[in-house]
């Protein structure tokens, strides 16, 4: 993918777009030696990427971004910053192959911590810490880029006050980048006032359908869940309610709450049905998503040669990577039939081969290799995309 002379311009950096220190700039490989992450690799270091080139004498240049060698409309690859200084994604090598960087992270200092990983040559330490021999062998991988919560509010790439203006110049807040906030003394904001839903009252028509009593005239929008913190719903027209709320008629519970024209939020609504009024049992097929009533972890069921496996979706941004999967077509089970399914943790990315067994802490996860030698049931192998695989932080 490189091939000839690699000429570089340098350019400005900063905390927002950093380079490389001139000194802490090398990683360790046990197969590759050292890897300079300087030098003419021009590498720099933004809230969503890395590009340019790191070099190792026994492998050759190390891609981190396909910008590099204008070569993303074919293979679309690169190492990803979630502007929380972890990283994602993967760098090409022509010898080194692909290097996963989903367990190695940007601290507070600017140090590179973790590893990155490739097949061909293995781990790469990015810093002597990781091994405690800093003592005798000092290196590391350090760059000027800060995480965004480490900057000034005036410098972090994130909209602090909510009037759609980031950062100096732009935000009138901001006197210069060191300004930690960036609202701006001069404009008093007095928040709208909250819809008054009292006297609102959720009903059952004749024909069943779920419907709004003494709604008042100013709302616009209605949010409607199954989890009381809202992470499957979004905002959408009042206009709609009524097809709206067809789509939760199996729940047995839902939160609501309204939204007016000046963004103003109402309280939330509660409504819960007749525990009597459908005892109907409700078939799960495979590839179903399942919750209990009182709890937020959403699982996804898989059928297979007469096993039944649950797997939990780790967040919501997760479930939203699957296209396919609508929060409209949750089903609400009880907790002894969803203790019915035997809990995996095993998965493979559709395009690779490696299995991986996870190992979840509530929105965040650790995965590791399985294995060679060790028994499983293949069966209970689910497939999964890599928005699902890089949720979860590679580690030895």
């Amino acid at each position: 993918m490189m091939t000839g002379c690699l000429f570089v311009q340098r350019s400005f950096s900063s905390t927002t777009n950093g380079t490389i220190d001139t000194v802490d700039r090398y990683a360790w490989s046990e197969n590759a030696g050292w890897v300079d992450f300087g030098g003419l690799g021009d590498v720099h270091v933004t809230d969503s990427v890395l590009t340019g080139y790191a070099y190792s004498e026994n492998v050759g240049w190390i891609s981190l971004n396909c910008s590099n060698t204008d070569s993303c409309t074919t293979v679309d690859y690169g190492v990803a910053n979630d502007g929380s200084g972890d990283l994602s994604g993967y760098a090409w090598s022509e010898n080194a192959g692909w290097i996963d960087f989903s367990a190695a992270t940007i601290n507070s200092d600017g140090e590179f911590t973790g590893y990155a990983y490739s097949e061909n040559v293995g781990w790469i330490s990015l810093n002597c810490s990781n091994t405690d021999t800093c003592l005798t062998v000092d290196y590391k991988v350090k760059t000027d880029y800060r995480p965004q919560d480490q900057r000034p509010a005036c410098d972090n790439g994130r909209d602090d006050d909510g009037d759609g203006l980031i950062d100096y110049p732009n935000d009138r807040g901001c006197s210069d980048l060191n300004d930690n906030n960036e609202v701006d003394p001069s404009l008093a904001f007095i928040p709208p006032a909250k819809p008054n839903i009292s006297d609102t009252d959720v009903t059952v028509t004749q024909d069943g359908l779920l419907s709004f009593t003494n709604l008042p005239d100013n709302i616009i929008q209605i949010a409607v869940s199954v989890m009381p913190g809202f992470e499957d719903a979004s905002w959408e027209d009042i206009s709609q309610k009524e097809d709206i709320l067809k789509r939760y008629d199996n729940a047995p519970k839902l939160y609501i709450k309204f939204r007016t024209k000046n963004g103003a939020v109402s309280d939330v609504i509660v409504y819960e049905r007749n525990a009597d009024a459908d005892n109907s049992p409700q078939v799960i097929n495979d590839g179903d998503i399942v919750k209990t009533v009182n709890n937020p972890d959403v699982y996804i069921i898989k059928l297979k040669n007469n096993k039944q496996y649950k797997r939990l979706i780790l967040s919501p941004s997760v479930f939203k990577s699957y296209g396919h999967l609508k929060w409209s077509n949750l089903k609400i089970i009880s907790q002894s039939e969803l203790d019915s399914y035997a809990t995996s943790n095993l998965v493979k990315e559709t395009k690779d081969s490696i299995i991986y067994e996870l190992y979840a802490n509530g929105d965040k996860g650790e995965r590791k290799m399985l294995n060679a030698g060790k028994l499983y049931d293949a069966d209970s192998v689910y497939e999964i995309n890599a928005v699902d695989r890089d949720s979860y932080i590679l580690v030895k």
